[in-house]
């Protein structure tokens, strides 16, 4: 019995201390864009810590792109669009996570998640 109470105990404190956990994420969106040239935004956030530079290209085929920066967090660059969602590789703070795929879709979300 007291096994059972120490396991529930632990459960709950795990799940407590997971939840307390915190992400964030600096957005951007097509809304505004249209696909039949290319375009780039850039934004930032975190008190300047971090940008999201994402867009539209054109020049080798036409391909949605989200880029990520965070000076001093774990972060990865991700979009989706009508083909799914894609997400780059997690890098260190002070290195970029970039993520390109082909178009697809009216509308694509972006961004970096630190």
């Amino acid at each position: 019995m007291k096994i059972k109470k120490l396991v529930a105990v632990l459960t709950v404190s795990a799940m407590l201390i997971g939840s307390s956990m915190s992400s964030m994420a600096l957005d951007g969106s097509s809304s505004g864009h249209s696909f039949s040239e290319a375009w780039e935004v850039s934004v930032t956030g975190d008190d300047g810590s971090a940008v999201l530079t994402y867009g539209y290209n054109t020049d080798w085929i036409n391909e949605d792109y989200s880029w990520a920066y965070h000076y001093s967090k774990n972060h990865y660059a991700s979009l989706t669009n009508g083909k799914g969602s894609f997400s780059g590789s997690n890098k260190d703070g002070g290195k970029w996570s970039k993520i390109e795929v082909t178009h697809n879709g009216t509308s694509v979300s972006y961004s970096n998640n630190y």
